[in-house]
């Protein structure tokens, strides 16, 4: 008889934390729009994938993700949060630059 050549500890790794298939985002490629994460009962995360309805009006079902450690949590979110920059606070305008530039600073102490 021969056997199978298989890895025993494929499945352990992957629930242990090891590498497995790369998987897509999401089943419809859309990204989260909400994404919330929770301590699971063995000490890991569970992260939860909300999305938004599209133009029918039909919502994906959430998704749930365990993360064994935080090395795995914070790769997951690397992977799911875009890299967007904050937002800039707007400059302040010409007309209020000119009133507090009326205004003389304070003297310096021991005056």
């Amino acid at each position: 008889m021969a056997e199978k050549s298989h890895s025993g500890s494929s499945r352990a790794s992957h629930v242990l934390g090891g590498k497995g298939k790369p998987k897509s985002k999401s089943k419809g490629g859309k990204a989260p729009h909400k994404i919330s994460i929770r301590h699971g009962k063995s000490g890991g995360h569970i992260v939860t994938h909300h999305f938004e309805p599209d133009e029918t009006g039909m919502a994906q079902p959430d998704e749930e993700h365990i993360m064994p450690d935080k090395a795995a949590l914070m790769d997951h979110l690397d992977q799911n949060i875009p890299d967007n920059p904050a937002p800039q606070a707007p400059a302040p305008d010409a007309s209020s630059a000119g009133a507090s530039a009326s205004v003389a600073p304070p003297p310096p102490p021991g005056m």
